[in-house]
């Protein structure tokens, strides 16, 4: 399943538009109810970043993205994972390492 073009504003009040992450970043958007769920993903930026991975935090339920919840996709859009819970974010970080060494021909997916 592809994540949809959407755009998001995020919980620090900045508008991101996954367009423009599309086929650069790999992507985890999570969605909290409040600011004490969302510290430890703002915190985390740096890690993403090492990760050549955004991490965008909102408050904005998105048709798959239930909130509180969230969905990790890699470059090209491909949803790995989504859940209606909003897990650690050494978890969150793990997925997205494991999406960078993840092989498509491995998987069967020729692209």
């Amino acid at each position: 399943m592809q994540l949809p073009h959407l755009t998001f504003l995020t919980v620090t009040g900045d508008r991101v538009v996954y367009r423009g992450l599309w086929q650069h970043h790999s992507v985890a958007i999570v969605c909290v109810a409040d600011g004490t769920a969302a510290q430890p993903f703002i915190d985390a930026a740096a890690e993403f970043d090492r990760q050549d991975a955004i991490c965008i935090v909102t408050r904005e339920s998105h048709g798959a993205l239930p909130c509180p919840g969230i969905v990790v996709a890699d470059r090209w859009g491909e949803i790995a994972h989504a859940g209606e819970a909003v897990p650690p974010v050494e978890d969150v970080l793990a997925w997205i390492e494991h999406l960078a060494h993840r092989c498509p021909e491995c998987e069967g997916e020729v692209r």
